[in-house]
């Protein structure tokens, strides 16, 4: 720490030369960092000092600075490097006695406000208790500092601090540096932009104009609701006294309401702090002056379906979007959510300012169209078809039961449909719900045809004769036949009552009998037919005995007793004369030899013998 004791005069005698140095007024403009002078060569003289800070104090924080005594009887020199390379300058006193002391600060990418908060800006300093010439110059001694290696395009300024309080001045002089640090380039706009959610026009110079060479008529705006006159520049450093400034907001009668895109041209002249006379030429921006909105055509979706997302901006060019869920980008992106889905769209514009709007996509889930019958039908019997699938009690039903002769039902159902034809039907359904259409089903069913069960056979049958009967109806033979002879006994076809037959049976005993069948073929039972039959009882007739007789002149007269038969047919035998007769009650039979004779009756009565 310095403890150095000055007293500060206003007329200072130097080196006995007789010369009068008197200190500068206080507060001149360049005193303050916004009014730096330009370096546009590479010497200055400055025969006089400096007095005061200027009228922005405490540009400098001597707690965090190097130069710990901040700002004293200071001035600013500003420059931007157009060719890199190292920057070394001396600042040799007048009166090399004085002790100046220095600091650069690097500012290209800040504003002189940032020097007393950022440390970080301060890139080389030196406050030596040491008189005589002092920098960043490479020479021996605690007073002077390395020089420092410097890039095209950067800006810094450089303070000059007189701690010894004299009247007299010094020489800076920048000859050593390799880089290029006095400008030759005109300055051009570098880079127009907007605020997030503002209509106002700002535009950055590629380094500093000098603020008295800037005016409204410099420049023209276009873009939508114009024509727009441009009624004030201002700089923010220029407002505040500066003589220049890098960065300006353009001010328009009427007023920018509109979004779209403006273009700002240059088009007259602006220095730079070296006098180059700015590039004329044109930037565009884009304005955003309102949020934005999302919305989904169609909005209501069914499973499977798809929908496209748009905003009140996707026909804007330059905006870029993130859609979530997904992370998708584009204007008008597709998707096929699997269930209602909010989505999320973020929209950023060509200034870089964001807006996010949301918009619901509903999908309702596809009914389906599932149902039950049976795969087999019987003609003229009801079958029921009964829904099964999700559709509600408001959904549209549209069935096609395959033209049935009779059905019961309407709507969900459930349906009971008769066919009188055999034949394959199909049974189709179609459910429509909230807009969404199922697939559609479709089942066949096979309409079978009853069968019947009429059969052949006799009304009558003797006791003990065999009584045939054959089945005479539609069913194929590989249908079962449920045959009933109570009482019989089979002659064919023994034990094989569910075949087709034709069956031969036979009834010991006479009586009423009663024969059944019924007819079942894939799954359809025909009605049980039955059919009467008279088992009757043979002829009750029996011959009643003779005596014997002598040979010569014998006669014998046969009678039968137990009723009358329908038939009768007698045989005597060969001898015999008649041998045979027909009568209830036949003629007198005389024999032609003796012997031992057979007389055979046989009846008939019903049929039966």
């Amino acid at each position: 720490m310095r403890y150095i004791y000055r007293l500060l005069l206003t007329l200072l005698l130097a080196g006995g030369t007789g010369e009068l140095f008197a200190q500068l007024p206080p507060n001149q403009p360049e005193q303050d960092c916004v009014n730096a002078l330009p370096v546009c060569q590479n010497v200055y003289n400055q025969p006089n000092s400096y007095t005061g800070e200027g009228l922005n104090p405490n540009e400098i924080d001597g707690g965090p600075s190097c130069l710990g005594g901040g700002e004293v009887n200071d001035v600013w020199y500003i420059f931007t490097v157009s060719a890199g390379g190292t920057l070394c300058f001396s600042i040799t006193p007048v009166n090399l006695g004085d002790d100046y002391d220095w600091a650069v600060y690097d500012l290209t990418t800040a504003n002189c406000s940032d020097i007393a908060t950022d440390p970080t800006l301060e890139v080389s300093c030196n406050f030596s208790g040491l008189s005589g010439v002092t920098g960043p110059n490479g020479l021996g001694g605690s007073q002077n500092e390395p020089c420092l290696n410097v890039n095209a395009g950067e800006t810094y300024v450089v303070n000059v601090s007189n701690w010894s309080g004299t009247g007299t001045g010094y020489t800076l002089d920048f000859s050593a540096s390799t880089a290029t640090i006095f400008d030759a380039t005109p300055p051009s706009m570098d880079t127009v932009f907007t605020t997030c959610g503002s209509s106002d026009l700002n535009m950055v110079f590629s380094e500093n104009i000098l603020c008295s060479s800037v005016q409204p008529t410099d420049f023209t705006v276009t873009g939508p609701g114009g024509p727009y006159t441009v009624t004030g520049v201002i700089g923010a450093a220029c407002q505040a006294g500066g003589t220049f400034e890098n960065s300006f907001q353009i001010q328009t009668n009427p007023a920018i309401t509109l979004q779209g895109t403006y273009t700002i041209s240059l088009v007259d002249t602006v220095l730079d702090n070296c006098g180059n006379v700015g590039t004329l030429g044109s930037l565009d921006a884009f304005v955003s002056t309102t949020g934005i909105t999302a919305s989904a055509s169609p909005n209501v979706l069914c499973a499977g379906e798809s929908t496209t997302l748009t905003t009140s901006v996707s026909s804007v060019p330059g905006y870029t979007y993130v859609w979530t869920p997904g992370n998708l980008t584009g204007a008008s992106p597709t998707v096929t959510p699997a269930s209602s889905t909010t989505y999320t769209v973020t929209a950023t514009d060509p200034a870089g300012c964001a807006s996010t709007a949301t918009v619901n996509v509903t999908v309702n889930p596809s009914p389906t169209s599932s149902f039950n019958m049976p795969l087999q039908a019987c003609a003229g019997q009801s079958v029921n078809i009964v829904y099964t699938g999700t559709g509600s009690i408001l959904a549209t039903y549209i069935w096609d039961l395959g033209n049935p002769d009779l059905l019961l039902g309407s709507g969900v159902g459930p349906y009971q449909a008769t066919w009188n034809t055999p034949g394959i039907r199909t049974v189709t359904l179609t459910v429509i719900d909230n807009g969404c259409v199922s697939t559609v089903n479709s089942q066949p069913i096979q309409v079978v045809a009853v069968p019947t069960a009429p059969f052949i056979g006799p009304g009558t049958v003797c006791a003990g004769d065999t009584a045939q009967f054959t089945y005479n109806g539609n069913a194929p033979s590989t249908a079962t036949f449920n045959w009933a002879f109570p009482g019989a006994i089979y002659v064919e076809n023994t034990g094989l009552p569910s075949a087709i037959g034709p069956y031969k049976v036979v009834w010991a005993t006479p009586g009423s009998r009663s024969v059944c069948l019924q007819v079942e073929n894939q799954g359809c039972q025909s009605p049980l037919n039955c059919q009467q039959i008279d088992v009757l009882p043979p002829p009750a007739v029996t011959i009643n005995p003779v005596g014997n007789q002598c040979f010569v002149g014998n006669s014998f007269s046969f009678t039968t007793s137990g009723g009358a038969a329908g038939s009768y047919a007698w045989n005597f035998g060969a001898s015999a004369l008649p041998p045979t007769s027909s009568q209830a009650v036949p003629p007198a039979v005389s024999y032609q030899n003796p012997g031992v004779k057979t007389v055979s009756l046989v009846v008939e009565k019903d049929g039966c013998v």
